[in-house]
């Protein structure tokens, strides 16, 4: 019987580096690479690119969201 293979299809945040312009998922970033930051009323991330090395802040509103298509798994079978 053949197995079923799905797709997952997920929301996510994205940010856009000024430098060379490397989408940036926030949530595959390592810890490292983004820390949160308040300034007044402004809420968001200062993100470190991992193409440039550019150290760069995000503001909330600034933030986008972008589909994400998950391959599907491939299962192997048993030796």
């Amino acid at each position: 019987m053949p197995i079923q293979q799905t797709r997952t299809i997920a929301m996510v945040e994205c940010a856009s580096c000024p430098d060379c312009e490397k989408i940036l998922v926030l949530g595959m970033l390592p810890a490292e690479s983004k820390r949160p930051f308040v300034e007044g009323r402004a809420r968001g991330w200062v993100i470190i690119c991992g193409g440039c090395g550019n150290e760069f802040p995000v503001r909330s509103a600034e933030i986008f969201q972008t589909v994400k298509e998950d391959r599907p798994m491939q299962r192997r079978g048993a030796a």
